[in-house]
């Protein structure tokens, strides 16, 4: 009896194991696509606000 209880104990530690890779690998892609899109929406913020600076400044120079 204490073998077959030791291989459940062995597969189980095995699955768990098994899962904690899965488990950190999900979280790895989720951080990665988190600052994927981090990114993509301060480059977005950038470009929005170096056109508003733009037009500000075109629309003073024909304003004087």
């Amino acid at each position: 009896m204490a073998t077959i209880s030791q291989k459940e104990r062995a597969e189980r530690l095995f699955r768990w194991k098994q899962d904690s890779v899965k488990a950190l690998s999900e979280y790895g892609s989720r951080e990665q696509a988190a600052r994927l899109l981090t990114a993509k929406l301060h480059a977005e913020r950038l470009a929005r606000e170096a056109r508003f600076v733009a037009k500000t400044r075109t629309s003073v120079r024909n304003n004087p």
